[in-house]
């Protein structure tokens, strides 16, 4: 008859299992692919189980004691996250930007800070370009007045690129005898210009473009 000492400890074997809670398991969702695709990994591993019966095995086979309290396949949750991401990036495209029509609407709207920084890189532009610079008032000179006209750029996604804005002369206050004398149109006609190019190449042999 076999002694108690000879019976195997169940306990002991109990006590050298890796407790379940000890393992960072990663709860992962695969949203490319219709219907529930809810999976589990471990950190650091390349590891992918799908169901209870995977996480069992591979409990028993790295000595680690099985929950399956700590783990949930429930299709109803996948769903749901997956509509509400849908519905997140649906009211995030839908979500528009109001175009202020004045410099008032533009530094009070929401997006104050964005505006300013069109208004300072139109501005820095014309400085680089030597198109635009600050003068004193000329005695008995009128002043044409200008305006600030904002737009948005969209990428192929509708996603803001970015936020413009351009300082503009208000033209229609101009009066013929007080703001200008001639009327003109700072507009090229590209038949001259071509018949330009062909001069040049007939008169001086231009091979090309000679600045």
């Amino acid at each position: 008859m076999p002694s108690t000492s000879e019976k195997p400890d169940v306990s002991s074997d109990n006590h050298s299992l890796i407790p379940c809670t000890e393992v960072k398991w990663i709860r992962n969702i695969g949203r490319k692919v219709p219907g529930s695709n809810v999976y589990y990994s471990i950190e650091g591993e390349a590891t992918r189980l799908k169901s209870f019966n995977e996480i069992e095995r591979y409990c028993k086979r790295h000595n680690i004691e099985y929950d399956p309290s700590l783990f949930n396949f429930r299709k109803d949750n996948t769903e749901s996250q997956r509509f509400s991401d849908l519905s997140e990036q649906q009211e995030a495209l839908m979500v528009e930007v109001t175009i202020p029509n004045c410099y008032k609407q533009a530094i009070r709207s929401r997006y104050a800070s964005k505006w300013h920084d069109a208004m300072d890189k139109e501005i820095n532009v014309m400085k680089e370009r030597k198109v635009w610079d600050l003068v004193d008032h000329p005695d008995n000179i009128k002043i044409l007045e200008n305006r600030w006209v904002y737009t948005i750029k969209y990428d192929e996604n509708n996603k803001i690129v970015r936020y413009k804005a351009r300082l503009v002369a208000r033209g229609n206050t101009q009066l013929r005898g007080e703001s200008f004398d001639e009327v003109f149109s700072p507009v090229i006609n590209f038949t001259i210009v071509r018949l330009f190019f062909t001069i040049c190449v007939c008169l001086w042999k231009w091979t090309h473009i000679q600045v």
